[in-house]
């Protein structure tokens, strides 16, 4: 979508269309350069948002944005896509663990176990949380763990599932689930 923008002077800038927002202006999301703008009313088009190139765009909104389209495309098992999305959010920021969960459950999705405990592994090693924006709790706290005991039970790696499998109990709000795991991963020790 592209906004016309009437110019009445160098000074201010109208969007055709939107009505004025109460109170004072909120600062731009983008920086927008305009170089040698006369002093008359000259009528001009620039590109909104959504045609703003990513190198432009905050990362932590550019991460969180990623995470939903790659979740997305998940939901529609589009895995290949979900996946090479989900690792370009683990890019701009590894020490995430969202991401890493969403890389994980692609191949989580489809029973290919040994591929996804690794993505696993890595998001229980990571634990960075951004200074501003969202961050989901379950990532930080037990779901990789949880996620990380089945794949690894299901590869017959049941020793450390176990290991697993008891921190992805702390916090879990399905305990006696994780629980059977447990037992499993123990009755698999032989």
């Amino acid at each position: 979508m592209t906004y016309r923008l009437l110019v009445r002077s160098s000074d201010e800038l109208i969007r055709l269309g939107e009505p004025p927002a109460p109170g004072p202006a909120p600062p731009p999301r983008h920086r927008v350069t305009i170089a040698a703008m006369p002093r008359t009313p000259l009528p001009m088009v620039v590109k909104d948002e959504a045609e703003t190139p990513a190198a432009v765009q905050p990362a932590g909104e550019r991460y969180s944005a990623l995470l939903g389209q790659a979740e997305a495309l998940l939901a529609l098992d589009r895995h290949p896509e979900a996946a090479s999305t989900a690792l370009e959010a683990v890019q701009l920021d590894p020490g995430r663990p969202e991401a890493w969960v969403v890389a994980g459950k692609v191949y989580y999705q489809q029973e290919r176990w040994a591929e996804a405990a690794p993505f696993f592994q890595a998001a229980t090693c990571a634990n960075r949380r951004p200074a501003v924006g969202a961050t989901r709790e379950t990532d930080h706290h037990w779901l990789p763990w949880d996620l990380l005991a089945v794949c690894l039970g299901n590869s017959g790696r049941h020793e450390e599932a176990l290991r697993a499998g008891l921190t992805a109990l702390r916090g879990n709000p399905e305990p006696e689930r994780v629980r059977r795991n447990l037992a499993w991963f123990v009755e698999g020790l032989g």
